[in-house]
């Protein structure tokens, strides 16, 4: 796994509690951030290798992060995994469209998401 580097962005510090501790427990280095803008700033600084984004941030919805982070030739090519309530086939495709890889609907299985962001970092 090589200590890969993973941003977790969400409002919900609950729910970032316990993904640091699952993600770190699998072997991950965890950053946490709970705005858009704190999110763009800490991409733009750290460059994880991959960010898990929920849509539904304040200051800048998730969407406009991903949109942003994919016109910045720095950041464009980190994997992205939408993490969100929000899960109809429109907002799917939104997500996906923006330029996020993936797009997980809440409520989630946490071992399921650390096996989707392993095989995201395979690929990327």
């Amino acid at each position: 796994m090589d200590n890969n580097r993973i941003l977790i962005v969400d409002d919900d510090r609950n729910l970032t509690f316990i993904l640091r501790a699952h993600l770190a427990h699998a072997g991950f280095r965890v950053e946490v951030c709970h705005n858009g803008e704190e999110a763009l700033e800490i991409a733009r600084s750290r460059l994880p290798d991959i960010i898990v984004l929920d849509i539904q941030l304040p200051e800048m919805d998730g969407l406009e992060v991903t949109r942003t982070l994919r016109k910045n030739p720095d950041t464009e090519n980190i994997p992205i995994i939408l993490l969100t309530g929000r899960g109809n086939r429109d907002d799917v495709v939104l997500g996906l469209d923006a330029g996020a890889q993936d797009y997980v609907v809440k409520p989630f299985d946490v071992t399921v998401l650390t096996a989707r962001v392993r095989s995201m970092l395979k690929l990327s």
